[in-house]
């Protein structure tokens, strides 16, 4: 007996590579089509024993961060009393993009018993963007923190301006920049970054290394489409889209995007390279996106098959599916997947001592 599933539905309008182009410029109703973009990865990797992600990351491992949030309340680290009756308003966001105002007031006993924010209550925090308060206070920080853990937000004893600085403002997505081992020629050099926040925006970021350690985490500060720095931190990183240096990091030196205090590293411009690479894809919110192409070519050892593996999920489902491609010696397809918005496009290859060499083409495309 035979298992399977039948499936029916409407027929694409588009066949291939070329005719996708064609159909997508010809719908100006669903498109912006003028900014119709190519994204194209070239690259070569060592297949091994393992599925692994086609990706240069040097001699490190690169993770995610989730889109899991945080719950904040009003606190310090020491009882005070000049706390009761100032009121603590904090300005957040989700990772939904949402943003949300709420309001505690500080008592004599910050430190023993900390106080809920509320209305809304703050239990779904990924950004904090602003922490005021409404008079001054003679003594003892006021923090916004994760149940005596990690702290987002900070009003100093004794200010002027009641209220919290960009340097005393956090997020989970708060990334800084750092060679992985100190390398003179990067002293002081500028490291450019493109990201995806956790709403599936695109943002742009630059970061200048520490001019005398350039292993010396510093901060990325959110930047327009040309890179000019603007004095607002980023908090909200979800996904690397585009990394480069200034220049070319040396031997065994790569330049990493880590979280703060290198807990994990989430981007790596490899050694000896001017930009990262990696064939992770994440669509943007508002934004249409195919896999147009795959050209792909294997130096195959001893007989051995290489495979693909894609994992995405389709346009139209919640769900992320896997397909896996299997090729000899040479493979050349124009698959035309549409992907989900906002969602992860992640390639990895299985191949003991073969040498492939990937051409992967991705369409993306702004909605109307």
């Amino acid at each position: 007996m035979a298992n399977g599933v039948l499936a029916a539905g409407q027929a694409p309008h588009y066949e291939d590579y070329a005719s996708l182009k064609k159909w997508i410029r010809s719908r100006q109703d669903l498109y912006v089509t003028r900014d119709l973009e190519l994204k194209r990865f070239i690259f070569n990797q060592t297949g091994t024993g393992s599925f692994v992600e086609i990706e240069d990351k040097g001699t490190e491992t690169i993770a995610d961060i989730g889109k899991a949030t945080v719950t904040l309340e009003l606190a310090s680290a020491v009882d005070e009393a000049s706390h009761n009756g100032v009121v603590f308003t904090i300005t957040w966001v989700d990772s939904a993009g949402n943003s949300f105002t709420s309001e505690a007031t500080g008592t004599a006993g910050l430190a023993t018993t900390p106080v809920a924010f509320a209305t809304p209550v703050t239990t779904s925090v990924y950004a904090v963007t602003s922490f005021t308060a409404s008079a001054d206070f003679a003594n003892q920080d006021v923090l916004a923190m994760v149940n005596a853990g990690a702290t987002y937000a900070t009003i100093s004893a004794a200010g002027t301006t009641l209220a919290a600085t960009e340097a005393q403002l956090v997020g989970v997505g708060k990334v800084m920049a750092q060679t992985m081992v100190d390398d003179a020629t990067q002293h002081g050099k500028e490291v450019y970054l493109n990201y995806i926040t956790p709403w599936g925006t695109e943002k742009y970021a630059l970061a200048t290394l520490d001019g005398a350690d350039s292993s010396t985490e510093v901060v990325f500060y959110e930047a327009s489409s040309a890179y000019v720095a603007t004095t607002v931190l980023v908090k909200d990183f979800y996904r690397r889209r585009f990394l480069m240096s200034e220049l070319a990091s040396v031997a065994t030196k790569e330049i990493g995007v880590v979280a703060v205090g290198g807990a994990a590293i989430y981007a790596i411009i490899g050694a000896l390279q001017h930009q990262s690479m990696h064939s992770r894809f994440t669509v943007r919110a508002s934004h249409s996106a195919w896999l147009a192409r795959i050209v792909w070519t294997s130096t195959v050892a001893t007989n051995l098959v290489t495979q693909l593996k894609i994992t995405f999920t389709p346009y139209g489902d919640t769900d992320e599916h896997n397909i896996i491609i299997t090729n000899g010696a040479f493979l050349s397809v124009d698959p035309c997947i549409r992907f989900a918005s906002n969602t992860d496009i992640k390639f990895e290859v299985l191949g003991n001592l073969t040498n492939n060499t990937f051409n992967l083409h991705m369409l993306d495309v702004e909605n109307r």
